[in-house]
């Protein structure tokens, strides 16, 4: 059996790279975009029941960026402050705003070889709700804010007033989840 030539292998290697390279270079010109967005506004309320479905009063949220135990104060949920905890009420209810400015994120994104995204990605954050005797329950911000991305608008929807920091009113529309908290053991 003979052995492969090596200058012969070293070309075709050289060739590939060169093929892959080109198609990527053409994917991106084809592919290349610029994206930007923002998260819905509304009021999010979140109610926290026990596993026989009680209210769980005083249960406290907090927003991290994705996959850290940073705090993400002010953004994307506005009154998640520092200094001031998010706690449910007598109802077992955390009341979560926020109201869109414009555009609040954005970059470039494009499909390597047509297939593989790459680039920038929708900014991401997780909810984390603790309360005395229970386990700590995690959700994505993405699932608070669901909802409202998939809201028909010719549908009847609740709403409230909150104070525009000008002096006058804004509604927000209302958009309800509950969280079921475990016992810990």
């Amino acid at each position: 059996m003979a052995r492969p030539n090596k200058r012969l292998l070293l070309k075709l290697f050289a060739a590939v790279l060169v093929a892959s390279g080109l198609l990527a270079c053409a994917s991106f010109i084809t592919t290349d975009r610029m994206c930007c967005g923002a998260f819905p506004t509304g009021e999010f309320r979140v109610n926290i029941r026990d596993s026989e479905g009680a209210p769980v009063k005083g249960a406290r949220c907090l927003v991290f960026y994705k996959g850290t135990d940073e705090a993400s104060f002010g953004c994307p949920i506005d009154n998640f402050v520092a200094g001031e905890d998010l706690l449910s009420d007598d109802k077992g209810q955390i009341r979560l705003r926020h109201i869109c400015q414009g555009i609040e994120f954005g970059g470039e994104q494009w499909d390597l070889f047509w297939l593989i995204p790459m680039g920038w990605k929708v900014p991401d954050f997780d909810c984390e709700i603790t309360a005395p005797g229970y386990k700590p329950y995690k959700l994505p911000v993405s699932r608070l804010f669901a909802q409202a991305y998939n809201y028909d608008q010719r549908g009847e929807q609740a709403s409230t007033f909150v104070s525009d920091g000008n002096g006058g009113q804004r509604e927000l529309y209302v958009f309800e989840q509950t969280v079921v908290l475990q016992k810990q053991k």
